[in-house]
């Protein structure tokens, strides 16, 4: 009688004990299989790699602009929870005198300017004075102020700082100042010049008045001056920078000294420009771009992987576009100054 083996899916032991031959070998792949394999998936990395590249390309420009963007944003926040102006200030690359570089910033510091000065005590004010002979600057004196005369690290009043008179009326520049000698009833006072000659005229003295000077009280603004908060400074990338070769207002503007301060309004808008010191009010939206360091200039403006941040000088809007590679800034800038368009700026 012969012996009958049973096999299932669990053991393919026999009853008899012993295992089958076909037991002992084990699936395996050939070597010509294992090689095809190998080639395949070195075809699909490469192509994974050239997809890929492009997007790692540039990576660290489009977060430096972001990291602009969003340190921008928090300035025009930070003005309108202050209710007083807060500027970004972009510095080029100097040495330890000062010297100028690069034309290129590698931080943006942030700073707040202080409430408006109204002078040392609740007596003090201003006092205008028709011009003798006529024609000539109004003459203003602040009575109650206390510049120091030869310590020029942070005066009360200084040139382009804004005055306002009687708490209304328009911000006048101020040209210069001097200190006045004491005297027996006011120890406190400097006189100041203004750019302005002929509105004081007009808004405080009617024709024909016998009043030949008026006193009001007034408030100082510094905007010239803001001092650094306690926010830190951004630093950008080690292989970025702000190109300032390229930076400037409008479609065609751009700077022609290094030092720049974007201040940002109360209400949240620009209220002022900065630019090597002096003030001046934005007609236009302000253009960063950003770049890489090594290709400062026309470099720049011809890489597609640059970034332009824009901020809208009504509103304080702050966009990031790409670079639209041209030769010359205007072209580049058109794209940017599309892209605000398109956002609703």
């Amino acid at each position: 009688m012969a012996i009958r083996l049973f096999y299932n899916t669990r053991q393919t032991r026999s009853v008899s004990g012993t295992l089958p031959r076909a037991a002992f070998c084990r699936a395996a792949f050939t070597l010509v299989e294992l090689l095809v394999v190998v080639t395949i998936l070195l075809m699909l990395m490469g192509l994974a790699a050239a997809f890929v590249s492009p997007l790692r390309e540039g990576r660290d420009i489009r977060e430096a602009a972001r990291q602009v963007s969003t340190y921008l944003t928090a300035a025009q926040s930070r003005a309108i929870e202050l209710q007083r102006p807060v500027a970004v200030s972009v510095r080029p690359l100097r040495d330890d005198n000062g010297n100028v570089l690069l034309l290129a910033a590698l931080e943006l510091w942030m700073a707040e300017v202080p409430e408006p000065y109204t002078g040392d005590h609740h007596l003090a004010v201003a006092e205008i004075a028709l011009p003798e002979p006529p024609g000539n600057a109004i003459v203003v004196t602040l009575h109650g102020v206390s510049n120091h005369p030869t310590n020029p690290i942070y005066h009360n009043v200084d040139g382009n700082d804004f005055i306002r008179f009687d708490g209304k009326g328009p911000r006048y520049q101020i040209a210069s100042w001097i200190r006045v000698p004491p005297d027996d009833t006011d120890t406190d006072k400097i006189q100041i010049t203004l750019y302005e000659k002929t509105t004081y005229h007009t808004r405080y003295f009617k024709a024909g008045s016998q009043v030949v000077s008026t006193l009001v009280p007034f408030q100082v603004f510094r905007y010239g001056r803001p001092l650094q908060s306690l926010v830190s400074p951004l630093q950008l990338p080690p292989t970025v920078a702000i190109d300032m070769v390229n930076c400037g207002e409008g479609r065609t503007g751009v700077l022609t000294v290094p030092d720049m301060t974007i201040l940002f309004s109360p209400a949240g808008g620009v209220e002022r420009f900065i630019i090597n010191g002096m003030i001046a009010r934005p007609t236009s939206a302000f253009h960063l771009l950003l770049g890489r360091i090594d290709q400062l200039g026309p470099g720049n403006l011809e890489d597609g992987n640059s970034r332009w941040i824009s901020i809208r000088h009504l509103t304080g809007r702050v966009t990031t576009s790409e670079n639209k590679s041209a030769a010359t800034v205007d072209l580049a800038r058109e794209f940017a100054v599309q892209a605000q368009s398109m956002r609703g700026i």
